[in-house]
């Protein structure tokens, strides 16, 4: 039982977390700028390296049961995954503001911190599966890296269907099922598995109706254009590559290089833009 409950939980917290990752590189291209994204990264490695290091110090103080920590993990995670981006709706950032506004530079410390929490909670429950399996531990280190592999498959797949905010409802939904793996460890399996049922209703509910919201730069052409007098989007597309949205709105003109002397009638336009930036 034990063999098979720990690489399986790990396998669905390693998909669940990586698929965040890919996630916000996605959203934070969208929301700032492409060379934001990279934050992402940044607080993904903030997270694994912080739960290696509060595990080094609590073991060195007292030995700690890691069969019940994973057990938590497998909970905690999914739950993070949703309550996180849905917490950051209260923290807007405006980066072009960093070198002037000192609040921006402290709104920028608070979430860099609670956006690597579903990665802190995650790493500590991989870690806490090697720790229970250190006699033994190819099975978790497999679980680990293909689950990773998985989640950024995942990440990358989703946003075939879905737009990116709905998208950000798989991760929790797929760290879920680390829950129902970690059940039989921890010590009311009943209990577990409820809970985990929550979550991954909750998870599925914000697919379709997400409790988040991607919010643009003012500075961004999407939301410029969208402020004009009777805007409409007339389409939208979402992949991997692009959230492609087109938008009509009579005011809305597009004519470089057209001469100052220049007296005709403009035609009707339709903008389009890929991640917010006018294409």
């Amino acid at each position: 039982m034990l063999r098979v409950a720990r690489p399986l939980t790990v396998l669905a917290l390693s998909g669940g977390t990586l698929g965040y990752e890919v996630l916000l590189v996605r959203v934070f291209s969208i929301e700032q700028f492409h060379h934001f994204a990279y934050l992402a990264v940044g607080v993904a490695m903030l997270g694994f390296g912080a739960s290696g290091t509060a595990l080094a110090v609590l073991q060195a103080r007292r030995p700690i049961q890691p069969d019940r920590w994973l057990a938590a993990a497998g909970l905690g995670t999914p739950l993070a995954l949703l309550a996180v981006p849905a917490a950051t709706d209260l923290l807007p950032i405006d980066p072009t503001r960093l070198a002037l506004d000192l609040g921006q530079g402290v709104r920028l410390f608070i979430l860099q911190g609670l956006l690597a929490v579903p990665f802190v909670i995650g790493a500590l429950g991989t870690l806490a599966a090697l720790l229970a399996a250190y006699d033994r531990p190819g099975l978790v280190y497999g679980a680990s890296f293909l689950g990773s592999g998985l989640g950024a498959l995942a990440g990358v797949a989703v946003l075939g269907w879905l737009d990116p905010e709905r998208a950000l409802a798989i991760p929790p939904l797929l760290a879920a099922f680390g829950g129902f793996a970690a059940a039989g460890l921890s010590p009311r399996p009943g209990l577990w598995r409820a809970l985990t049922m929550v979550l991954l209703l909750g998870a599925a509910a914000s697919a379709v109706q997400p409790p988040w919201r991607l919010e643009l730069l003012p500075y961004k052409a999407l939301a410029q254009v969208r402020a004009f007098p009777d805007a409409r989007v007339v389409a939208e597309r979402t992949s991997a590559t692009g959230w492609v949205v087109a938008v009509a709105a009579p005011a809305f003109r597009f004519a470089p290089g057209l001469s100052l002397g220049y007296q005709g009638e403009f035609p009707p336009q339709t903008a389009l833009f890929v991640d917010g930036e006018l294409a």
